[in-house]
């Protein structure tokens, strides 16, 4: 474990997280922070925008972090401190630790959410998927280390703590180093996470939207124009190049209601047989109907920021 010298919330230890990758800033790397993207996060190391500042929401939790650490402490039996450290081959890489046992064997992580992220630790007792590159980016900085506590504290909660355990996920850890060096290189070399060639391709795609937007006003207008030059109950008119018809059809069917109504209706038929009530059940959990779902598919949707 390579300990970094910091008080941390102190100025100094500000501008060292400035210059590493940290590991709030892993979840952002790996896609999945509620919060901020990839993007942002490159605009803020470079110095093209002003850090975060803090909601009521974090700011309340950075407020009960040492009660929670204290509750973690009496729970466990366990004594840690705060540590900073750096990773011992990529030293652009570090972390904050809300706490670590003094051999670096066992790390915690301190939250204090909100109700539906506590709720959900103490349902699944497991780490929010928003919050998996974090704990992983902490245990790949200290190598000493053989398992995290991920420890979610709401004391006005039914369940005012939840303890999780979470070990070193190798695969995943190397995936995260690797996409963790991309990212570093280019905040040093200046250029977009997403590189040169997309960037030449955003630009080219955002001036043909702009047409296909600008093209499509315009086919709108005209498309009222001949509708408007149609003679009044005249449900077909043809022009030079373009003919127009009046389309009409029924409405569309609402199977979803009728069915629901259907099965409603059965549920107050007396002595249905247990093979029917069982075929109820099976619709009402949508289990028999899953039976009839058509293979899935996938598509890149692509649209301006």
């Amino acid at each position: 474990m390579k300990l970094i010298t910091l008080d941390q919330r102190t100025p100094a230890w500000h501008e060292w997280r400035a210059g590493i990758i940290g590991g709030s800033d892993a979840p952002a790397i790996m896609g999945v922070s509620p919060w901020t993207t990839i993007h942002k996060l490159w605009e803020f190391k470079t110095g093209r925008r002003e850090p975060q500042r803090d909601n009521p929401a974090m700011a309340r939790g950075r407020a009960m972090e040492d009660e929670a650490l204290d509750a973690w402490s009496a729970h466990t039996g366990e004594l840690t401190a705060p540590f900073c450290v750096q990773h011992e081959e990529f030293t652009f890489i570090g972390a904050s630790l809300d706490g670590a046992t003094f051999d670096g064997g066992l790390l915690v992580e301190i939250k204090c959410p909100g109700e539906k992220d506590h709720a959900a630790a103490a349902e699944t007792r497991q780490v929010p998927a928003k919050y998996w590159p974090q704990v992983q980016h902490q245990l790949a900085c200290v190598p000493e280390a053989e398992m995290l506590h991920y420890w979610s504290y709401r004391p006005m909660h039914a369940t005012p703590h939840v303890l999780i355990e979470v070990k070193r996920d190798p695969a995943y850890i190397d995936a995260m180093i690797e996409r963790e060096i991309r990212f570093w290189e280019a905040v040093k070399g200046d250029y977009p996470p997403a590189g040169d060639a997309w960037a030449a391709a955003e630009t080219v795609y955002l001036l043909a939207l702009d047409e296909a937007e600008s093209a499509k006003e315009q086919l709108k207008a005209a498309k009222a124009d001949l509708i408007a030059a149609i003679p009044k109950g005249q449900k077909k008119l043809d022009g030079q190049a373009v003919s127009a018809v009046l389309v009409e059809k029924k409405g569309s069917l609402d199977y979803k209601t009728a069915f629901e109504k259907t099965l409603e209706e059965l549920r107050y038929i007396e002595d249905l047989p247990p093979a029917a009530l069982e075929l109820l059940e099976s619709f009402e959990t949508g289990g028999l109907l899953e039976a009839f779902r058509q293979k899935g598919s996938s598509y890149w949707d692509v649209r301006r920021k």
